[in-house]
């Protein structure tokens, strides 16, 4: 059985749609009647994360390392 391990990075809101969708996608295309098994992990939001849910019934599907709000930056910051 083979494994594949895809990481996806979305930084806001429009990549994590384009991120789920792709999700979905390469989910039907490698998994779709094979004996073969996908793992998705990365940056992410809600829409990753839900597809992950949908895909795998576990919202921990999608192995988030660390939320796409920490991206979400605008202006300048001081230290």
């Amino acid at each position: 059985m083979k494994r594949w391990k895809v990481c996806l990075v979305a930084g806001e809101s429009s990549g994590d749609v384009i991120g789920s969708q792709l999700m979905r996608s390469l989910h039907r295309l490698i998994v779709g009647g094979r004996k073969e098994i996908i793992e998705f992990s990365g940056v992410g939001g809600e829409s990753m994360k839900r597809v992950g849910s949908e895909l795998f019934g576990n919202p921990n599907r999608f192995d988030q390392v660390f939320p796409m709000k920490d991206l979400n930056v605008m202006g300048i910051g001081l230290p």
